[in-house]
């Protein structure tokens, strides 16, 4: 298998579908263990200890969106035609910051993935 091949792989393996209703969908990509400790975590002191938030820069959340389904020009546009519109990050970017409800789902998402990233590398330290 070929670099760019496995790379693909690896990458699909931190992707997953955010249902938006009415067979429309976006594909997130989790992020990589690097962007989360670098970007994502924040140290919270709390009673003398320290714990972590997991915070999403919310103008930034869109780079995390890698593809789309069931998107329509009348989706994008409101009066526009039925044709699928091809994913372009910056289309989605547009759409997510003026529609909050998807912007929550894929937020969600976002978080569930991450935490749950998280617990599966310490219950694999654990064995």
């Amino acid at each position: 298998m070929s670099p760019d091949v496995i790379l693909q792989k690896m990458r699909a393996l931190r992707q997953s579908s955010v249902d938006l209703g009415n067979g429309r969908a976006m594909i997130i990509m989790r992020p990589t263990d690097l962007q989360v400790s670098r970007d994502i975590l924040r140290p919270v002191l709390h009673e003398g200890t320290t714990r972590f938030d997991i915070v999403f820069d919310t103008d930034k959340l869109h780079q995390h969106v890698v593809d789309w389904r069931g998107m329509t020009e009348d989706e994008l546009l409101q009066n526009g035609s039925s044709d699928a519109v091809p994913f372009a990050p910056q289309l989605a970017q547009e759409l997510l910051a003026c529609n909050s409800d998807w912007l929550g789902k894929v937020l969600t998402a976002l978080q569930t993935a991450v935490v749950e990233q998280i617990e599966a590398r310490a219950e694999a330290e654990k064995n």
